[in-house]
């Protein structure tokens, strides 16, 4: 149980070292424009370049691009004014219908709607088919007064919106590097616990085992003493009948000597040591 969870918090966290490399990369990138983002506002404004507007100011295709979005709320009243009319505009065909049946005892719908309808929504349809084509002339005239603009602004007004998009860019990194570390944070706490839970039952696990080699190893050394104390010899077949007493010490009865006493080679010497 030990191995399968180590083995699968290692893989969790290298999967989080993979994650972080990744997060690392993204803040390197867009370190440089995050440092811009953090000073004051003078800061920021004068890191931008300049987009050349003193120049531009007095550009012929500003002025055209001027007069064009004049042009443009001019068609934008100009239609509120023709929704507004559409939303009020309301007839009855009670009459028509009516008299047509007086006269020719039967109601031809379908041409008098289309002429009723023709009467009433007519103007109207005649001023938006004319904002529409309008429309499509002021378009093109607005590409073309953009390009020119686009022409006269240089290359210095390239490089203003390259580095806006990156202070853009780096905006955008900085709130997702900001959520990152929020949940970074909250999962390593979580796996820290998990970790320490884990650690803390090996050390039990160690210290038991530990505990339990020690007693084992006493035991076994008190038996190996108990295994080691000699014994007493015991006592030869043939020495059963010689007496355990010690020797008479009468005078009158000379000690007999046991055959062999005296002679070298002999084991115990004689029964008088024995």
């Amino acid at each position: 149980m030990f191995r399968s969870n180590i083995a699968k918090y290692r893989q969790i966290i290298n999967n989080a070292v993979n994650a972080d490399k990744t997060v690392r990369e993204k803040f390197e990138t867009h370190r440089k424009f995050m440092e811009v983002l953090s000073k004051s506002p003078e800061a920021v404004e004068a890191a931008v370049p300049s987009g050349g507007q003193s120049n531009l100011a007095n550009s012929s295709a500003v002025s055209t691009l001027r007069g064009l979005m004049e042009e443009v709320e001019t068609i934008k009243a100009e239609r509120d004014v023709i929704e507004s009319e559409l939303n009020s505009s309301s007839f009855d065909m009670k009459a028509e219908f009516m008299a047509a049946l007086a006269k020719d005892g039967a109601i031809n719908e379908p041409p008098m709607s289309v002429e009723c309808l023709g009467k009433h929504f007519g103007p109207l349809q005649t001023q938006v088919r004319q904002s529409i084509e309008r429309q499509g002339e002021l378009v093109a005239r607005i590409q073309s007064a953009h390009s020119q603009f686009v022409n006269e602004r240089g290359s210095t007004t390239n490089n203003r919106d390259e580095v806006m998009s990156q202070l853009a860019a780096a905006h955008d990194a900085f709130r997702d590097l900001q959520n990152h570390l929020k949940e970074g944070t909250k999962f390593y706490n979580e796996l820290t616990q998990l970790l320490v839970v884990t650690q803390n039952k090996i050390s039990d696990f160690c210290f038991a085992r530990k505990t339990e080699k020690e007693e084992l190893l006493k035991d076994l050394t008190q038996e190996s003493s108990r295994q080691t104390t000699p014994a007493p010899p015991a006592r030869p077949e043939y020495h059963k009948d010689v007496p355990t007493g010690p020797p008479s010490s009468a005078p009158s009865q000379p000690t007999p000597q046991a055959p062999g006493q005296g002679q070298p080679g002999y084991p115990y010497g004689g029964w008088g040591t024995l």
